[in-house]
C-alpha cells in the first residue's frame, strides 16, 4: 500500500491531469479508491465527486464513483449517479442494483421497488434481489407480498440465516407465531445460538403476548452480546412492561395498615366476590387510561418532534391549500367569514380528526395484540382508547391553533362554541364507528386497508374543505350532500360563522350516521370476537 505521502503525490498529479484534460477523470477515480482503502474517506469522496463532475459522460468514472460513494455512505450522491447510469443503459444490472441499494438506504422504498421489479425480471435467480424486494415491500406495509418474495429468497439460498430470520419477522408480523419460531430454529441450525437469534425469539414471544419468554430470550441475547446498548434497553423495556401489566391487573391493596398482603401468582387469583359497579367502573377507567397513555407514547413518544407533528399537520395543510386556492377568490375573500385561513382550518381540522380516527382505530387491534392476552383488556378498551387519543389530540390542536390565530389578529373566535364542538364530536363518532368496523373487516380482507385509504383520500376533495358547496353546480351539490363528512364540516362551520346556515345541512343525518357506524362496528366486533382473539 502506498504511503500517505505517496498518495498525496498521486492525488495532486491526478487532479492536475484531470484539470488539463477531463478525459483523465478515471485516473482520479482510481486514486480516490486508494484513498478510501487508506482510511481517508472524506478525501476519497471529494476526489471521486470531482472526477464525476469534470467528466460526467464517462460511464467508467460514474460506475467507480457510484460504488465508492456507496462505500463512504454518501447515498444521495450515489443515487444521483446511479440514475444517470441506468438512464443511459437500462440493461446494466450492476448499476441498477447499486442504485437500488442507495435508494433503500435513503428509505426511497417505492422507487427502489420499481427498480427491483425490473432487475428481477432480468435476474430472477438473484436471492439477494428477492431479499431486498421483500424488504422494500415490508417497509411499504405490504406484508403478504413481502412474505412471498422472502420465500423465493429462502428457496434460492436456503443456507442464509439472515434470509430466514427476515422471513421469521414477516411471519411474526402476520400473526403466524409457530411458523416464525420454526424459521428461527432453522436459522439457529445454520449459525448457532447467536445474539440475533435469541433477539428474534424474544420479539416473536413478545408479539404473541408471552412477556416471560420474551424476557428470558432477551436476557440471553444480552449475555451473548455484552455491552450492546440496544439489547440493554430492550430488556429494560420488557421488564417495565411486565411490571406495568402486573400492576394493572392487581386491584389496590385495601388491607389494614401493617397487615401483610397475600401474594398472588400473576392473574390466576380471582376475587371471590364480584366487585360492585363502582369498583368495576374504576377498574375499567384505569385500564382505559393506561391504554390511552401507552398509545400516546407509541404514536408521539418515539421522537421529540412527535407531539409537534400533530400541530404541524393541519398547519401544513393550511399552507398548501391557502397558497393554491387564495387566488381563486376575488381579493382573497373567504367563501364564508372574513378570512381564508380560518375558513380552511374549519374544514381541515374535522377532516384530520375523521381520517386519523379511522386509521388509528382500525389498526389498534393489531398494534395492541400483546395486550389483548391480558384477560382484563378487551377489544372495546383498545378501540376506545385509540379513538379518545385522536379526539383529545385534535381538540388540543384546535385550541392551540385558534389561540394563535386570535393572537395574530385573525377572526378565529367561534360564534357558537357548543354548536361547533357538537359538530366536531359528531364527525369523531362517525370516524370512530367506521374505524371499529374496518378493524374487523381488515382481519378477513387484508386489502381493505388500501381500498378504504383511497376512499378517505377522495373525501379530501369532496367534503367542502376548500371548495364551498354553495359555489358548486346544483347537480354536483345534490350528490355530495349525501357525504356525512361534508355535512359535519358544514355543521361545524354553521357554529363557527354567524353567516353560514346552508339549507342542505341536516344535523340529524350526521347523528344517524354516527349511531349507525358505531352500532355496525361493535356488532361486527361482537360477532367475530373469537376469531379476532386468535388473530
Amino acid at each position: 500500500m502506498a504511503t500517505p505521502d505517496g498518495l498525496d503525490e498521486e492525488l495532486a498529479l491526478a487532479l492536475s491531469a484531470v484539470e488539463a484534460d477531463p478525459a483523465n477523470a478515471y485516473g482520479l477515480a482510481v486514486v480516490a479508491e486508494r484513498l478510501r482503502l487508506a482510511g481517508r474517506e472524506e478525501e476519497a469522496a471529494a476526489a471521486v465527486r470531482r472526477a464525476a463532475a469534470l467528466n460526467p459522460g464517462d460511464d467508467r468514472v460514474l460506475r467507480k464513483s457510484q460504488t465508492l460513494l456507496l462505500m463512504v455512505g454518501d447515498f444521495a450522491a450515489a443515487v444521483e449517479q446511479g440514475r444517470l447510469l441506468v438512464g443511459r443503459d437500462p440493461a446494466d444490472p450492476e448499476a441498477r442494483f447499486q442504485l437500488i441499494f442507495g435508494l433503500l438506504a435513503l428509505r426511497e422504498h417505492r422507487e427502489a421497488l420499481d427498480h427491483l421489479d425490473i432487475y428481477l425480471q432480468r435476474a430472477p435467480e438473484s436471492a439477494l434481489g428477492w431479499r431486498n424486494h421483500a424488504g422494500a415491500l415490508e417497509a411499504l406495509g405490504e406484508f403478504h407480498r413481502a412474505l412471498a418474495s422472502s420465500n423465493r429468497a429462502v428457496l434460492l439460498e436456503t443456507s442464509n440465516p439472515e434470509f430466514r430470520l427476515h422471513r421469521a419477522g414477516l411471519l411474526n408480523h402476520l400473526g403466524r407465531t409457530a411458523d416464525a419460531l420454526a424459521e428461527v430454529r432453522a436459522a439457529e441450525a445454520i449459525e448457532g445460538e447467536t445474539a440475533r437469534v435469541a433477539w428474534f425469539r424474544s420479539v416473536i414471544h413478545d408479539g404473541a403476548g408471552d412477556l416471560d419468554a420474551a424476557i428470558d430470550h432477551a436476557r440471553k441475547a444480552r449475555a451473548l452480546a455484552p455491552g450492546n446498548l440496544d439489547f440493554d434497553r430492550y430488556v429494560s423495556d420488557l421488564e417495565k412492561r411486565r411490571a406495568a401489566r402486573l400492576e394493572l391487573l392487581l386491584p389496590p391493596d385495601t388491607g389494614e395498615p401493617g397487615e401483610q398482603a397475600t401474594p398472588r401468582p400473576g392473574w390466576q387469583a380471582r376475587p371471590s366476590v364480584r366487585p360492585g359497579w363502582r369498583a368495576a367502573v374504576a377498574s375499567q377507567g384505569r385500564i382505559l387510561i393506561a391504554l390511552l397513555l401507552r398509545d400516546a407514547q407509541t404514536r408521539f413518544g418515539e421522537t421529540r418532534l412527535g407531539y409537534l407533528w400533530a400541530l404541524l399537520e393541519p398547519i401544513s395543510h393550511l399552507a398548501l391549500i391557502a397558497s393554491v386556492f387564495a387566488a381563486t377568490h376575488i381579493g382573497g375573500t373567504a367563501p364564508v367569514g372574513s378570512n381564508l385561513i380560518v375558513y380552511y382550518f374549519t374544514g381541515v381540522l374535522p377532516y384530520l380528526l375523521f381520517s386519523n380516527t379511522v386509521f388509528g382505530v382500525q389498526h389498534s387491534l393489531v398494534a395492541n395484540r400483546p395486550l389483548l392476552q391480558i384477560p382484563l383488556v378487551q377489544h372495546v378498551d383498545v378501540l376506545l382508547a385509540r379513538g379518545l387519543l385522536e379526539l383529545l389530540t385534535q381538540f388540543c390542536v384546535a385550541i392551540i391553533v385558534l389561540t394563535a390565530f386570535v393572537l395574530l389578529g385573525l377572526p378565529a373566535v367561534p360564534n357558537d362554541v357548543f354548536d361547533a364542538a357538537s359538530g366536531l364530536f359528531a364527525i369523531w363518532v362517525i370516524g370512530f364507528g367506521i374505524g371499529v368496523t374496518n378493524a374487523t373487516i381488515i382481519h378477513f380482507v387484508k386489502s381493505w386497508d388500501h381500498v378504504f385509504a383511497n376512499v378517505v383520500r377522495a373525501l379530501y376533495f369532496t367534503s367542502g374543505i376548500f371548495l364551498n358547496p354553495a359555489e358548486m353546480p346544483e347537480w354536483v351539490r345534490d350528490i355530495l350532500v349525501w357525504n356525512p363528512v361534508l355535512q359535519a364540516i358544514d355543521w361545524i362551520r354553521s357554529g363557527f360563522f354567524d353567516s353560514w346556515h346552508p339549507i342542505w345541512l341536516d344535523r340529524g343525518y350526521v347523528v344517524l350516521w354516527g349511531f349507525a357506524a358505531v352500532l355496525i362496528g361493535f356488532s361486527l366486533e361482537r360477532a367475530c370476537r373469537r376469531r379476532l382473539s386468535v388473530a
